[in-house]
């Protein structure tokens, strides 16, 4: 009965000593998401797409991997390589409320109205808070007035005011 006692010991040990090595192993899809997220954040977009798809190729499920991968594809103007990942999110986790507005946002900059409009309603169908705090305010309403100024979708403009007085 002793041996197994120390037996049981050793083996608790061994496990206590290992598993840190196992758990950092684990997130390293998360510290690379990190990493890529601060690279966006300081326009670093090809070493932030690196890192991101690092992420990805450790897990292939981790959504927010995707979403920031397209967000970079956004900001680089590359909106159609940032639908295909925006879309990816949608897929694996149906309800991710950023996918939503992110691709309604692509979409109006590809000036594809409708499009914007139906992932913006299903957005808001999602969560009405977030879509309230991220496009209900003045930053991004003048923001998107610019984007409009001087175009001739003043009835896309229109369209946003009046469903943003609905989600009061």
């Amino acid at each position: 009965m002793h041996n197994y006692i120390k037996y049981f010991i050793s083996i608790l040990i061994i496990i206590i000593l290992v598993s840190p090595v196992i758990y950092a192993n684990n997130q390293d899809h998360i510290l690379l998401n990190e990493l890529g997220f601060k690279y966006l954040q300081n326009k670093k977009y090809s070493n932030a797409i690196k890192c991101f798809q690092k992420s990805i190729s450790l897990s292939k499920e981790f959504t927010v991997a995707y979403n920031n991968l397209g967000s970079t594809y956004y900001r680089m103007k590359q909106y159609d390589k940032a639908i295909k990942y925006f879309k990816t999110v949608i897929r694996q986790e149906e309800h991710y409320v950023k996918a939503y507005v992110n691709l309604a946002a692509c979409f109006f900059k590809k000036k594809e109205y409708f499009n914007a409009y139906k992932y913006y309603y299903k957005s808001i169908n999602i969560d009405k808070n977030y879509v309230k705090e991220r496009l209900n305010n003045e930053k991004a309403k003048k923001k998107l007035t610019k984007e409009i100024d001087g175009t001739k979708c003043n009835e896309a403009l229109r369209i946003y005011q009046l469903e943003m007085e609905k989600i009061k």
